[in-house]
């Protein structure tokens, strides 16, 4: 998987309303995003864990209200080192960028409580999907809705399921070209990361 596709995920997964590439111009955060980048490329957790130091270290760490770019970087870090009581207060704190707020919340408070309550974090992803497939059903044109269906799905069903549905949704779909289907929500769901999904019980 390639360092964008990664991002590219965790902007999808916070539901951000628009991904800015470019960092802030700002040595703390370029440094950041540098060690975050040698985690991507490397897998070695070392890099994670500097990164997410450098974040805590620098000053105005504690500001309630950030840039979109140093929004997108911190939760990157704080979904993979698997932080959700502090990603949970970033998102409260920057609403503003996150396109469905109420999605992205219950999402980590099922990430969180799985999985000593998996019943209740299930409970959260099955209120996702319903939600989703309504507003699917509002506007059945918008293709990130049925790309945060599925991740939802792949929460609840697993990859195998999923991309045996992505199959048989490309089949019966007159909305979304092959490009789509194939490069767009295929990918995702081939290629989004272990790290983001329910530990093992």
């Amino acid at each position: 998987m390639t360092q964008l596709m990664r991002i590219l995920i965790v902007a999808l997964l916070i539901q951000v309303s628009c991904h800015e590439k470019k960092i802030e111009s700002d040595p703390d955060l370029n440094k950041a995003n540098s060690l975050l980048s040698k985690y991507l490329i490397t897998g070695d957790r070392e890099y994670l864990v500097r990164s997410y130091d450098v974040i805590k270290s620098r000053k105005n760490s504690d500001r309630q209200v950030m840039a979109k770019s140093q929004f997108v970087l911190v939760s990157s870090i704080l979904m993979y080192l698997r932080k959700y009581p502090d990603l949970k207060v970033l998102v409260n704190q920057n609403g503003a960028f996150v396109r469905d707020k109420q999605l992205t919340l219950n999402l980590i408070e099922a990430l969180q409580v799985w999985p000593q309550d998996s019943g209740k974090a299930l409970r959260y992803i099955d209120s996702n999907i319903a939600q989703i497939d309504k507003q699917i059903n509002d506007k059945p044109t918008d293709s990130l809705l049925y790309v945060d269906y599925f991740i939802m799905r792949l929460y609840r069903f697993g990859r195998p399921e999923v991309l045996a549905e992505l199959d048989s949704f490309k089949t019966k779909d007159t909305i979304f070209s092959f490009v789509f289907h194939d490069q767009v929500l295929r990918d995702v769901i081939e290629e989004y990361p272990d790290d983001f999904l329910f530990p093992a019980k």
